[in-house]
């Protein structure tokens, strides 16, 4: 693979990286230590959280059963694992037939999982009936921040914050941190799917923008030094759909950044049409790829 470009965005060109016969694959949480890669992801042929391991993070071995089964909801969806010392915790979406919540799950080696309940629900006006997406950051005296998207249980409508001193136990607040643009040409209809991450002192989201409806969509970058008040990169989006018979052809989808050394590492979704009935929505599917950037933030108001 080629060195990726300064303030470019370069797709890997052999994407996806994970998915083909696996199905769709999506919304994923990577850990990297060294050269090894772990990601747990969406699975939904299976309805549960996958997992696969990598030396590169471009050739993934998956287990071939699922971590964390549905139990009994619908469906399990969009991990959030958080890798410490002393164990491992995963937040993740839980669907029924009226909602979509976030519950939490613990394990010791990040292979068996055990669920522990539900940290989140819909209560907020703006939340509608479903909460989902969860990126948890901890801090170093030990409280936890979440930021979450709310709205409709198919693609939500913006990204909300919370608060815990336990990991448990969630303050939110009323309304969301980072809404819609409507003068943009790009984010205009909702944003969503916020991976937010802590690099040179500031926190980052790479987040989904859609303009008309669900099919345009993008992925941007804003910065924070609070987690609360963000400002966009003036090169937003910084990755777009791709072409006729590309993986990504008709939609990008749920980022997930690694920052290694000046080098930002990304994973993400992209669909393409098929024809296979058991996907969801029934005319495409949803794989994994990567892109990478020598990244450098530049506010909107300046040059």
């Amino acid at each position: 693979m080629s060195e990726p470009e300064a303030g470019r965005w370069m797709k890997y060109s052999g994407n996806p990286v994970l998915g083909g016969s696996l199905g769709t694959c999506f919304d994923m949480s990577v850990h990297v230590e060294g050269d090894r890669h772990r990601m747990w992801f969406s699975w939904r042929p299976k309805h549960g959280i996958g997992y696969a391991e990598s030396d590169d993070g471009l050739n993934w071995t998956p287990k071939q059963d699922l971590v964390l089964a549905q139990g009994p909801w619908r469906e399990v969806t969009r991990p959030y694992v958080l890798v410490e010392e002393d164990g491992l915790t995963m937040w993740y979406s839980a669907k029924d037939d009226d909602r979509v919540v976030i519950c939490w799950a613990t394990s010791a080696d990040g292979l068996n999982w055990r669920p522990q309940g539900v940290a989140i629900a819909p209560e907020e006006p703006w939340e509608k009936s479903a909460v989902m997406c969860p990126s948890v950051l901890r801090d170093p005296d030990g409280g936890y921040h979440m930021w979450y998207s709310g709205g409709e249980q198919y693609e939500p409508d913006a990204i909300g914050y919370a608060r815990s001193d336990d990991g448990i136990h969630w303050r939110r607040l009323p309304t969301p941190v980072l809404s819609p643009e409507a003068d943009s040409t790009w984010e205009a209809e909702r944003v969503a799917g916020a991976h937010v991450f802590r690099s040179n002192g500031h926190l980052y989201a790479a987040y989904i923008g859609f303009a008309n409806g669900f099919e345009d969509s993008s992925i941007g970058i804003a910065r924070s030094s609070d987690g609360i008040h963000w400002e966009r990169h003036a090169g937003n989006p910084v990755i777009r759909r791709g072409q006729a018979g590309e993986f990504d052809s008709i939609n990008v989808y749920k980022p997930f950044v690694v920052v290694d050394g000046d080098e930002w590492r990304m994973w993400f979704n992209g669909s393409s049409p098929t024809d296979a009935p058991e996907e969801n929505p029934p005319n495409r599917i949803e794989q994994i790829g990567y892109a990478s950037c020598r990244f450098q933030f530049r506010p909107r108001n300046n040059p």
